[in-house]
């Protein structure tokens, strides 16, 4: 039986930005949420700039030697051309691969979030987003996507991309995002994303759209997308802060099946 390819998100904010904050703020001060909750985490690299080649070439050893085959980049590009955590990919992705340092087989992918996060934004965590400035949410359109295209290009085109059936993978965080700002031009849009990406001297795209839930299969599985995946279960995400393991894992297998049984598009358990 061949073996199914294991790739892993990755969320490159572990270094500072203009926004002034990183991730290391939010370990720092982490508080216990229960008896026995160790907090805050300390590190065991101690606090690594991951927008250093050095960073993430130590990632990809300990990844690819714990038997992954790569990373998916969470990535943020809005359509007036704002970025946000860039600089991983800029600063140390692209210059570990090309300084040869990561080792051989081991790829990357793209994530695209069209949301921003709150941590990002200059309002409060308890704060509703403001109708002012730089939101969570913001609009994009048919066009939009193929200025993401143009934007992701030096990534999807990478020797070391993660291909599914011969095409760059791109997934896109949050896919009901697509339906709920493409409305019923989403289909056409995506293919027309498609036919830019060939234009492009791409063999084309393999899009996946992360669902929070099984309910939101049905949102996605006529937009045109080639798979379904996810990144987190909403009703649990949102649940209890002290679960059991097994039982999660156990519920998340029963998904995959009524997924694959109920689904027309293949689900990338995540």
């Amino acid at each position: 039986m061949t073996r199914r390819a294991l790739y892993a998100y990755h969320y490159p904010a572990y270094h500072r930005t203009s926004s002034g904050w990183f991730e290391w703020d939010l370990v720092r001060a982490a508080a216990p949420w229960f008896p026995g909750h160790a907090k805050p985490d300390v590190p065991l690299w101690g606090e690594l700039d991951d927008a250093e080649p050095a960073t993430f070439v130590r990632q990809a050893r300990a990844a690819a030697a714990a038997g992954l085959d790569g990373f998916v980049l969470d990535t943020w590009w809005r359509p007036d051309g704002a970025t946000l955590y860039a600089e991983t990919l800029e600063r140390a992705v692209l210059p570990a691969f090309a300084a040869g340092d990561v080792p051989d087989g081991f790829r990357f992918g793209i994530l695209w979030c069209p949301v921003w996060p709150r941590v990002a934004l200059p309002i409060g965590m308890d704060q509703p987003p403001g109708p002012q400035g730089p939101d969570r949410l913001f609009a994009f359109g048919a066009a939009d996507l193929l200025a993401l295209v143009d934007y992701l290009l030096p990534y999807l085109s990478h020797p070391r991309a993660i291909h599914v059936d011969g095409r760059p993978l791109l997934g896109v965080f949050h896919g009901w995002r697509l339906a709920a700002e493409l409305g019923a031009a989403a289909a056409a849009a995506i293919a027309a994303m498609r036919a830019h990406a060939r234009s492009r001297g791409l063999p084309g795209l393999y899009l996946t759209g992360c669902m929070n839930s099984a309910a939101d299969a049905a949102v996605l599985a006529p937009l045109g997308l080639d798979a379904l995946t996810s990144y987190v279960w909403w009703p649990d995400w949102n649940g209890p802060a002290r679960q059991d393991y097994a039982a999660q894992g156990a519920a998340r297998r029963a998904d995959w099946e009524h997924l694959a049984r109920t689904q027309p598009l293949p689900y990338l358990p995540s």
